[in-house]
């Protein structure tokens, strides 16, 4: 959601209305960085899609320390600085996009 709406504020302008309106979320996608605004605008427990390892084995290569669930299903959110993950720079490398020459 916040990759699709304009970032955080947008993500959280829309997570606002569906409370709301009685509704509940569940992003998906890009977990690693939509779990910090979830736990923010749901602090009672929201929703959060987790991709599997078998269902994107590059996300692993990318982010090595994966969302680990317990016995209830929830997920920790990382308490490291930025968005809580380190990504693998070399595993990056593969994906770098450049928009312009030095």
């Amino acid at each position: 959601m916040a990759i699709l709406t304009g970032g955080y504020d947008g993500g959280m302008d829309i997570w606002s209305r569906a409370k709301e309106a009685g509704c509940h979320l569940a992003p998906h996608g890009c977990q690693e960085l939509q779990c910090h605004y979830v736990a923010a605008a749901d602090p009672d427990g929201g929703r959060l899609e987790i991709y599997p390892p078998r269902l994107d084995p590059e996300r692993d290569k990318i982010f090595p320390l994966p969302f680990l669930l317990d016995e209830n299903g929830m997920a920790s959110i990382p308490d490291l600085p930025g968005i809580g993950l380190t990504p693998d720079r070399e595993a990056l490398e593969d994906h770098a996009v450049y928009t312009s020459h030095p």
